[in-house]
């Protein structure tokens, strides 16, 4: 399969929500979200966003555990699908 063919298949199968979260959730977050890479060859800067995938199955159930709050400014982000 060639790469256009893997970008058709793709597009719009996750949601993408962000979350406004203590400063101290970080660690527990990370531990429940398959964090996305973060490669310092990519050349990205030092950030403390976190960015993961999770189940959609299971974002209820995280949201409510680590106390998020749905903001589209907040620094955590989460991608899910049902895959």
């Amino acid at each position: 399969m060639g790469a256009s063919a893997l970008v058709e298949r793709c597009r719009d199968r996750a949601v993408v929500t962000r979350y406004h979260a203590h400063t101290r959730a970080g660690r527990y977050l990370a531990a429940g979200l398959i964090e996305a890479a973060r490669d310092p060859r990519l050349g990205l800067g030092e950030t403390d966003a976190i960015d993961g995938y999770l189940a959609a199955r299971d974002v209820d159930d995280v949201v409510r555990r680590n106390g998020l709050i749905r903001d589209d400014d907040g620094r955590v982000t989460n991608t899910s699908d049902d895959l």
